[in-house]
């Protein structure tokens, strides 16, 4: 085995996917920080080539929700108005209501 298989199993490191799986990211998220440069990686084989991201970087990530940390908030409560446009579905079955 060389160096570079090594480094490649080593348990120091992460691929995109098993980072994303272990701070609780999607994997989406955690390519736009890769290319953005908030997250730190490396590529042992160049350019277009695996990317290993090391495992140090879920606890400077702060995504890892300890023992103590608050549960993550809910994205809507039930009866809670949200914003934006209402669906084009909802505004055909309110007309339909309306006209009989």
């Amino acid at each position: 085995m060389n160096h570079a298989d090594a480094t490649l199993s080593d348990p120091e490191f992460l691929s995109p996917k098993e980072f994303a799986l272990s701070s609780g990211l999607s994997t989406l998220t955690v390519r736009r920080y890769l290319n953005s440069g908030r997250l730190p990686f490396i590529q042992p084989g160049g350019f277009r080539c695996r990317i290993l991201i090391p495992r140090n970087a879920l606890n400077s990530s702060g995504k890892i929700p300890s023992e103590n940390s608050p549960p993550p908030p809910r994205a809507n409560k039930p009866g809670t108005k949200t914003f934006g446009p209402e669906p084009a579905w909802k505004k055909k079955h309110k007309n339909r209501k309306s006209k009989k």
